[in-house]
């Protein structure tokens, strides 16, 4: 199992969510102002970055985005 990593930036209002050891990712908006990150080379979820966090009422990040 990874470790899952959260970070809030106030002044931004974005949480930065990290799956097992930080590393570079490739971004991509899965949903609005949600956005997968994936390594690159091996296609595998490195993260996620949900912007607006404070003003969501809920966040949905599909099971199948995560593995």
């Amino acid at each position: 199992m990874k470790n899952i990593i959260m970070s809030y930036d106030k002044e931004a209002d974005v949480l930065y969510v990290t799956l097992g050891k930080p590393a570079k990712g490739v971004g991509r908006e899965i949903s609005s102002g949600i956005i997968k990150r994936t390594d690159p080379k091996t296609k595998k979820v490195v993260g996620f970055t949900v912007v607006g966090f404070s003003k969501k009422k809920e966040i949905q990040i599909p099971l199948k985005a995560a593995v």
